[in-house]
This record gives structure tokens, sequence and C-alpha cells, in this order.
């Protein structure tokens, strides 16, 4: 929090007052910034293990396999992205009710075994996913849910500490985009035939108003919902307030030591290479 505070203060400087008078400053800016990476870098090292904060539909799946060509260690990196089955981590996108009301009473191929919202049925604290991420040898996991202890009280929310904590973000209008195009493959996939001739059979349901109603969280604030635990992953659409987002924000800069943003291809590149 110190280093990006700094960062911050000098990146607003430069804004207003223009470049820093190098001879008097920059040898005592580069010693502090230097000082505060090598930190960053010591603690990394010595949590030893990476928590992913996947935020569907923002490069977290090149970013799983990326860690498995670096000699990451995780449960599965191709078909489950990273995720620890133990851990509920799984994504969660669609609401069940709305899922039926699209069926209209029909049976079909996919009644059962959407990624619905709902809780987790188990939520393992940081210290116990630590040790089970030791006893396997894995050293990374990808969360595709939302924060833990948030669940009463998003103010409780948080990322793992004891870990070195990523967030990768993507700009919210093509990240939601890019959700919808995956769901409806997902409907495609999963309910076959059905897709066109029972879900999406009338003019009216292939809308936002359905889509909206289908994916309440991918669609509203998603970001904002995966920082703040499950109370707030679960509000309806127009739940999320602008203290919500004042709350997210501040649990940005505190709980992640590396944050990506997936559009900014510079910044993402030192990111990697600096930050991980």
């Amino acid at each position: 929090l110190i280093r990006r505070l700094l960062v911050a203060a000098l990146a607003l400087h430069h804004q207003k007052h223009g470049a820093l008078n190098l001879e008097a400053h920059e040898g005592a800016v580069h010693t502090i910034l230097m000082n505060l990476f090598i930190q960053h870098k010591q603690s990394a090292q010595w949590k030893g293990a990476i928590e992913f904060m996947h935020v569907s539909k923002s490069g977290g799946s090149s970013f799983c396999r990326l860690a498995k060509d670096n000699g990451c260690r995780s449960q599965n990196f191709y078909r489950k992205n990273c995720l620890i089955t133990d851990f509920n981590d799984e994504p969660r996108y669609f609401d069940a009710k709305v899922h039926k009301q699209l069926a209209g009473g029909a049976k079909t191929r996919c009644s059962k075994g959407l990624k619905t919202i709902t809780y987790r049925s188990k939520e393992l604290i940081c210290h116990d996913r630590r040790i089970r991420l030791q006893k396997k040898g894995f050293t990374m996991y990808a969360n595709e849910y939302t924060a833990l202890g948030g669940r009463m009280d998003p103010a409780l929310a948080h990322a793992c500490p004891n870990m070195l904590t990523v967030l990768e973000i993507r700009h919210p209008y093509s990240r939601t985009l890019s959700h919808i195009k995956h769901a409806w493959e997902w409907y495609r996939i999963y309910c076959g035939p059905d897709r066109e001739n029972v879900y999406f059979a009338k003019s009216g349901h292939n809308t936002t108003r359905w889509w909206t109603a289908l994916m309440p969280a991918p669609t509203n604030n998603y970001l904002v919902r995966s920082l703040l635990g499950e109370k707030v992953f679960r509000l309806p659409q127009g739940g999320i307030t602008r203290d919500h987002l004042a709350l997210a924000m501040n649990f940005l800069a505190e709980q992640y030591d590396v944050v990506l943003v997936l559009e900014d291809q510079l910044q993402f590149k030192e990111g990697m290479r600096y930050g991980l």
C-alpha cells in the first residue's frame, strides 16, 4: 500500500508540476522505489503461493496457462482453470428461477447442472487454504467466485494475505459482452437444440431484459461483486451502490499485491515481469 501511494503521489506531482528536478530528487526517488520493490519481491517469495482472483472473462484462463508454463503447480490448469475443488470457488452465473422461466415448464437437456448463483457449501479460511496447498505441493490457485468473508458483511470481505494476491481486470463493457457470448455458447453446448427451440424460442427472450435477469451479477458491476463477498455478489440488479464501489476501491488498493489490466498491454507486460 505504501508503494502504491508513493507511486501515485509521484504521478500526481508529475501531472501538476512537471518532471522532478533530476539532480535533486532522482537518486532519492529511485532508492526508495527500489527498496519498496525489493520488499515486495521478498514478501512474494516468502509467501510461496499465489491466490489469483479470477474475474470471469478477464483473461484468467490465459493467466492460468501462463502460470503452468512458468512452473507453477495447481490441481488442474486446463479443464478447471486452476480451481481447487475443495475450496468451492467455482464460478456462479445464472439465476435458476429465470432459467426455469425461460424453459416455460419444458423438460430439457440442461434443466440441471447450471452454474447457478448459490452460497459456498463451506468457506475455507485462508490459513486452511494455505495448509492444503502445501500438503498437495501446489503453488497457486484461482478463485472464480467472490472474495472470502463477506457472507454477512461486505466490510469483512478479503483476499488471503498469506499468499501473493493477484487480480486481473478488464473494461466492464468488454467483459460483460464477452460474458454474454460465453453464456450463449454454454447454452449451445449443454442444451443443444433446446437453446433455440425452448429457452430463446420467443423473440423477446434474447434481449437485454432477459439476459440481465438471467445473469444479474455478470451483467451488473461484476468486479465490485467479486471483491465484496457473497452478500453483495447475490444482490439483485441495481443493488450495487456508490458505497459498495468505494469499499471495493479500498480493497483493490489494500488487498491485492499485483493488479493487471487486460487492455493495457505495456502495463500488463511490466506487471507480469516485475509484479510476478
